[in-house]
């Protein structure tokens, strides 16, 4: 038995052993063997070639504006390493599309060889500085692959905008904005002292970066029910969609005047600041996705009715003095892109410390703070209204505080989905003052306000209801 005392000693040969000779000679032999099946051969069909998409889709882009990138893929299904005689654009270099093929930029590439189970990357861009007449035009083309006789193709389609540019501009007179074609603003829209500005049902004005308009005279900006205006952001991906402070704001100067009907605002850094001694009436509007204070107002004159504001890094409704009066509105503030440090409603003393005046009627104020309103104010009137607040309790034995409830048995469809109508079962539901419903006869979607026994916020009947009303 071998105790590890003694090593075995090693016979030292030059000669190959036989088994050895015949090792090596296989392994050459199945090199060949390999190096021949890695030759790309061309397919018989076209069945295992499949793009990662039958259609890739852009973004709506306005004339003049480059697109991001976006990624189609190549994918090899089969077990064989395969020679696509060319991949093209088939709009070739006049079209409005450009593509990079795994890192070579050209319309056209011939001869690509795609090894068995890989895929290849196609980048594609879009640029169109067309003239165009209508709003809106689709362009399409294709990125096709050939092989002998057959094809293959992936379409390649984008929205393309027309819009007025205005860049920098100051109205001398009375001036509308019509809705033929959007507006792209650019730097600063100035409204002088004397002069109206008027934007027109359906209109779209689309704010650059660090754009805004300044109200020196009146602003009137009335849509309809079926044609609302819109107020947001230039980018048009969908991605933005909620981003705030993507632009300045609409600031309504010193002794101006605004009024906003069936207006939705989105993505300001503040969607509207009101100045001393200016007025600001807000009619059946949305307003959402501020990055500061939604309204923000220094002794100024505010009336908001039959509207919805939801999500800022600030108060939706903040005043410093002036009056304030917000009547059958939903105001829900969970901002989500920092913590917020203040209450959804503030009404404050001004710069000057003097106190303003507030009426709350049939509203909501909600959100995700413990307590949602704070208010200092000469004269204050909370009527009728559901609160997220701790001070329920304390409230109630508070004069100027009139039937108020707490938001917890609120029950909004989806706030995460910004559906702010009600469900059944809502503490809100029924629960209003009858005496408001003549200054907002209809709600947010024009259903008629129970004269007798209205609901507390923008919408008069929960969700379910309009649902059975609609497949009557």
């Amino acid at each position: 038995m071998w105790d590890g005392s003694r090593l075995p000693t090693l016979r030292k040969s030059n000669k190959i052993s036989t088994p050895c000779f015949i090792g090596v000679f296989f392994y050459f032999l199945c090199s060949i063997i390999v190096g021949c099946e890695s030759e790309y051969s061309t397919p018989s069909s076209l069945s295992a070639l499949d793009f990662s998409t039958d259609t890739l889709s852009f973004d709506s882009l306005f004339v003049g504006d480059q697109s991001e990138n976006l990624v189609l893929r190549l994918y090899n299904r089969s077990k064989d390493n395969l020679l696509i005689d060319q991949i093209l654009l088939e709009g070739g270099e006049n079209a409005h599309y450009s593509i990079n093929i795994d890192g070579i930029s050209s319309p056209s590439l011939m001869n690509v060889q795609l090894a068995a189970k890989d895929s290849l990357y196609i980048f594609v861009n879009f640029f169109c500085n067309h003239t165009m007449l209508e709003n809106t035009m689709e362009v399409t083309d294709r990125v096709t692959l050939r092989v002998g006789s057959m094809t293959k193709s992936a379409i390649l389609s984008a929205h393309v905008m027309n819009v007025n540019v205005l860049d920098n501009v100051t109205i001398s007179r009375n001036t509308s904005l019509t809705s033929n074609i959007p507006y792209r603003i650019y730097g600063e829209l100035n409204i002088p002292e004397g002069t109206t500005l008027t934007i027109a049902p359906s209109a779209e004005l689309y704010m650059a970066p660090k754009s805004r308009i300044e109200v020196y005279g009146n602003l009137i900006a009335e849509g309809t029910m079926d044609e609302p205006i819109t107020i947001h952001s230039d980018r048009l991906s969908s991605f933005y969609d909620d981003v705030p402070s993507q632009w300045d704001w609409i600031c309504i100067n010193k002794s101006a005047h605004a009024s906003l009907k069936n207006v939705e605002i989105s993505n300001a850094r503040n969607a509207i600041q009101v100045d001393s001694t200016a007025s600001l009436w807000l009619n059946s509007c949305i307003l959402r996705d501020a990055g500061a204070s939604m309204v923000y107002s220094n002794h100024g004159d505010i009336h908001v009715y039959n509207s919805l504001m939801y999500n800022s890094g600030g108060a939706l409704l903040e005043a410093h003095g002036g009056d304030v009066e917000c009547i059958h509105s939903t105001l829900s503030n969970h901002f989500s892109w920092d913590y917020r440090k203040v209450s959804a409603v503030r009404l404050l003393p001004s710069t000057d410390s003097s106190y303003g005046n507030l009426l709350l009627a049939n509203s909501i104020i909600e959100g995700n703070q413990r307590n949602e309103l704070e208010c200092e104010a000469e004269s204050l009137l909370v009527d009728h209204c559901a609160i997220t607040t701790e001070n329920i309790k304390s409230i109630a034995n508070d004069s100027r505080f009139v039937e108020v409830i707490s938001t917890g048995n609120i029950k909004f469809k989806d706030v995460k989905k910004h559906n702010y109508h009600l469900t059944e079962g809502s503490d809100a539901l029924n629960k209003a003052n009858p005496s408001y419903v003549n200054d907002c006869p209809v709600d947010l979607d024009g259903n008629s306000r129970n004269i007798s026994t209205p609901t507390i916020g923008a919408y008069e009947c929960p969700i379910e209801q309009q649902i059975a009303d609609h497949e009557k």
